[in-house]
């Protein structure tokens, strides 16, 4: 058990990028453990000098150091600082104190990180998920952690309602309006370079068109039809991305078939932000939050599931 005593139980590294992510993790573990966000932590810095503190901070004085990782990270002044903190920390005490977050998918992390290190998967866990995992992780090396209070969880709750109201405000303007376009523009060229991708690396044909409101995918036996609705500039009222699986080519009502196509399965989602100020897409028929790139990645197993299962039926 590690009886040394530390300052605080868990300091957060990151870039600029990542701070609403770690303010959401953070906001989890705060009333429990003392935490080191540097921008909660601003009037404690003010007058010192930044480099020596954040220096001390992630190389001596926090118990465990949590890394939302990025390309970027250790690039930045800053975690620059951060870096080279946890390295020479790690040479005389090894890595156990730190847990890396990588926040952007088919990250490599860093070749100087050993394989065994422990690393926490957003996609797999969540926020909460790696809230929780970081909180054991404090116990296991002899942390202190209290339980919450009744004035902690108003304050918490205080915090969740006033990102809720941020969330609608931002779902309810030209601002999110705008946003979801950008997302939406994100699937369609996602899909496009995915496809051809496949298509050269696999051998596996993956055609694509992009139409007025999305973007048909289709191969052997299968299809895919993406189609963003909305009608308004100032509000995501009544707006939807439909997505269906069809036996065939997409049906439009400009295309001509022998034999009309017909659909397989459909999804319909709706545009929305997280409390990390993620943006992405909520199903309307199950829980569950996804990224643009996610959602086209999800598709594309189950458009090949489907020929594979054509393909399968087909055989005898």
């Amino acid at each position: 058990m590690n009886e040394k005593k530390y300052k605080y139980e868990v300091a957060f590294s990151f870039v600029k990028d990542d701070e609403p992510l770690a303010t959401a993790i953070n906001d989890l573990l705060q009333e429990r453990v003392a935490t080191f966000l540097y921008s909660k932590r601003q009037e404690e810095i003010a007058g010192t000098d930044g480099e020596r503190t954040f220096a001390t901070i992630f190389g001596e004085e926090a118990r465990t150091v949590v890394v939302l990782y990025r390309d970027t990270w250790g690039a930045t002044p800053w975690t620059r600082i951060e870096e080279t903190a946890i390295r020479n920390r790690a040479f005389s005490e090894g890595y156990d104190f730190v847990i890396f977050v990588p926040v952007q998918k088919a990250t490599t992390l860093p070749k100087w990180l050993p394989k065994t290190q422990l690393w926490i998967g957003l996609e797999r866990w969540g926020v909460e998920g790696a809230a929780s995992v970081i909180e054991a992780r404090i116990q296991q090396t002899g942390g202190e952690t209290r339980e919450e209070s009744v004035q902690d969880r108003a304050a918490r709750l205080k915090r969740y309602l006033d990102a809720e109201t941020a969330r609608k405000e931002f779902l309810n303007s030209t601002e999110g309006v705008n946003s979801a376009l950008k997302e939406v523009a994100t699937i369609v060229e996602t899909i496009e370079c995915r496809a051809q991708q496949i298509t050269e690396n696999t051998g596996f044909s993956l055609k694509t068109k992009r139409v007025d409101s999305g973007i048909d995918l289709y191969a052997n036996q299968g299809g895919i039809s993406i189609d963003w609705h909305y009608s308004y500039g100032n509000t995501l009222d009544g707006s939807s991305l439909l997505i269906i699986l069809w036996n065939g080519i997409p049906y439009r009502p400009w295309r001509s078939f022998i034999r009309k196509p017909s659909q397989v399965r459909q999804e319909q989602y709706s545009f929305d932000r997280e409390y990390t100020g993620m943006v992405g897409w909520q199903s309307t028929s199950k829980k569950g939050f996804m990224t643009s790139e996610q959602i086209v990645d999800h598709w594309l197993k189950i458009l090949m599931d489907y020929v594979h299962k054509q393909h399968l039926s087909n055989r005898g």
